[in-house]
């Protein structure tokens, strides 16, 4: 019984969540690339003397954009890092029948995903004129408010579209008992007939 209960809520789980499958580690392995190339060549270069204010292999930007350097330092780590763990959870094989590292890999990839448009967007400011002074906090309400949205609109598109499927599902069925009904009743009227007729031709020889 435990079995058939743990089959069903995996079966249930599959419907709802859609499948980590090889295009995701695409995804994630793409971001975590990206992550790491960020860090290694960061927007704006790096200076190539050492002066008084800086060294060589220092990132411009950490210079010119301080505030906006340690926020792209922040979400580029976290979408490394977040890729990183969606691949182990991918190719553990342990996401595919255990609900609590399906959730972990889907909101780890939701992570790197916006972490990596919050990178993005740094490093578009970077090299936009008089942005010294500005930050991701805009941003980073967008990429949530945006985020929530689309997860509400797959949520209440999902629970609409089971509701439909039950329906039908129950329309079907009472149309099959009808169908059944109507079937039974007419084998009922001829077995009475042909036992009418039968009576009657017995009557009749006597």
């Amino acid at each position: 019984m435990e079995t058939h209960l743990r089959f069903g809520e995996t079966q249930v789980m599959s419907k709802v969540f859609p499948d980590l499958s090889d295009t995701t580690m695409v995804v994630v392995g793409l971001i975590a690339a990206m992550a790491f190339q960020a860090a290694i060549s960061p927007p704006g270069g790096v200076w190539q003397e050492t002066e008084a204010e800086h060294s060589a292999g220092d990132a411009v930007m950490a210079s010119t954009h301080p505030k906006l350097y340690k926020q792209f330092v922040g979400a580029n780590t976290t979408a490394f890092v977040s890729s990183i763990i969606t691949i182990f959870l991918i190719t553990t094989r342990q996401p595919s029948g255990r609900i609590l590292f399906l959730l972990i890999s889907l909101f780890a990839m939701w992570v790197s995903l916006a972490s990596i448009a919050l990178s993005y967007r740094a490093s578009v400011m970077v090299v936009a004129p008089h942005t010294e002074t500005q930050s991701l906090v805009h941003t980073i309400i967008i990429v949530v408010v945006v985020s929530l949205g689309i997860l509400g609109f797959i949520f209440v598109y999902n629970i609409v579209r089971g509701l439909c499927l039950n329906r039908m599902s129950d329309q079907h069925t009472t149309t099959g008992r009808l169908k059944k009904l109507i079937y039974d009743e007419l084998l009922g009227r001829v077995d009475l007939f042909v036992r009418r007729s039968d009576a009657a031709s017995g009557s009749a020889q006597l």
